[in-house]
C-alpha cells in the first residue's frame, strides 16, 4: 500500500512503513530517501506548480493533465521505484502545511497538492492500492472543468 502523507503526518504512521519524500524539498529535521520519480520538475527543470496556470480557462484542471503527463513519461521509473521498496511505503509532501496550501485552505476550504495527481497516476496505472491521510480529503478535485 502507498500512503499519502505530509511529513508533519508521517511520524505518527505505525512503524515499519518506509517514509520518503515526494517533494523537491523537505522540511527542516526531515532526511527521507527521495522518490524522484515523482518530482514536479519537468525533464528541463521546469516546476510544475498550480501558480503556472492561473490565466488558462481551466487551471486545476490544465495543472492535473500537466503533471498526469510527466507521469506517465516516467512510467518506468515509477515501476522501478515500486519493486525497489519493501512493503508499505509513504510518499510524504509539505502540504497542507507549507504557506500556499495554507492560503488556499482560508480563500477557497481546499489546496492544490501534486499528491492528488501521484495518487491517481498510481490507482490507476500500477496494482497499488492508495492510501490518503485525513488532511487529503481537503485537495480540491483537479478532474473538474
Amino acid at each position: 500500500m502507498i500512503y499519502l502523507t505530509s511529513f508533519k503526518k508521517s511520524t505518527g504512521l505505525p512503524t515499519g512503513i518506509g517514509k520518503w519524500s515526494a517533494a523537491v524539498y523537505q522540511p527542516k529535521g526531515f532526511n527521507y530517501p527521495k522518490a524522484s520519480c515523482f518530482d514536479i520538475r519537468d525533464f528541463t527543470g521546469r516546476w510544475i506548480r498550480p501558480r503556472e496556470f492561473i490565466a488558462e480557462k481551466e487551471p486545476l484542471f490544465m495543472y492535473r493533465r500537466t503533471l498526469l503527463k510527466l507521469y506517465k513519461s516516467r512510467a518506468k521509473k515509477i515501476l522501478n521505484w515500486l519493486g525497489n521498496t519493501k512493503g508499505d511505503v509513504a510518499l510524504c509532501c509539505w502540504c497542507p502545511y507549507e504557506k500556499a496550501a495554507q492560503l488556499q485552505l482560508e480563500e477557497w476550504g481546499s489546496f492544490v497538492c501534486h499528491l492528488f495527481v501521484v495518487g491517481e497516476y498510481l490507482a490507476d496505472y500500477t496494482e497499488e492500492l492508495v492510501w490518503y491521510d485525513s488532511d487529503r480529503l481537503h485537495m480540491a478535485v483537479l478532474t473538474q472543468k
